[in-house]
């Protein structure tokens, strides 16, 4: 079963400023998988003149996602806006609220998109390793790409690539495929994304995450 990757609340105390109570702390989050064709989407937001002296933070008339109103959550230690449907993907999505002056703000958050990946023959060696090779950009300096690999015995791995790559392909050394049973299995892709930046009084942290549909492989000597 995929796992759902919640970003750490910690990624909000990246930054700390002065002397304006107005600095808002936020974080934004989504997941798109591709086989049940859902993106699941989270904000947080924390408003104060240092992070430590931060409070949490809900925009007047909430947040929304693509269009439609996100539901509020009150947390112990913050409130979460979160949003789940089904959609098709696109390059991004929106996020819509109001700053701690009530004057709207638009964040798009990038969809780290793999429209296709394939593996020679859909064999993987656990001798000599296999090139992994996908549709779309090379992965840059602010994504990771990982790897879930499943054999008929239930073992699985998890190989993580971190960018910047030179091409939209890897080279998956065998070392990686330790334990690994000859036979059927399986594998799927999560590609990541990061960011963080200063916007005026805004200060924000964001992630998302593409989840592929899963290929049948065959584990070979």
């Amino acid at each position: 079963m995929k796992q759902l990757f919640y970003i750490s609340i910690s990624l909000l105390f990246l930054f700390s400023c002065k002397n304006d109570s107005s600095k808002i702390y936020s974080n934004f989050y989504l997941r798109f998988d591709d086989t049940e064709s859902k993106v699941t989407a989270e904000a947080v937001f924390f408003k104060g003149d240092t992070i430590k002296n931060a409070i949490p933070f809900a925009p007047d008339n909430g947040v929304f996602f693509d269009g439609g109103a996100m539901e509020q959550k009150e947390l112990i230690n913050r409130i979460a806006f979160r949003s789940e449907r089904t959609t098709d993907s696109k390059p991004y999505f929106e996020f819509k609220f109001k700053n701690a002056e009530k004057k709207e703000e638009k964040f798009d958050l990038k969809v780290p998109f793999i429209s296709k990946f394939n593996i020679e023959n859909n064999r993987i060696s656990i001798d000599s390793g296999f090139i992994l090779k996908w549709e779309g950009n090379p992965l840059n300096k602010s994504e990771n790409l990982v790897l879930f690999l499943s054999d008929s015995k239930n073992v699985d791995k998890n190989i993580q690539i971190n960018g910047p790559t030179i091409n939209s392909s890897v080279n998956i050394d065998a070392s990686k495929l330790t334990g690994i049973t000859i036979g059927e299995g399986t594998i799927y892709l999560v590609r990541k994304y990061s960011n963080e930046e200063i916007i005026g009084d805004l200060r924000r942290s964001s992630q998302s995450e593409f989840y592929t549909k899963t290929m049948d492989v065959h584990f070979v000597k």
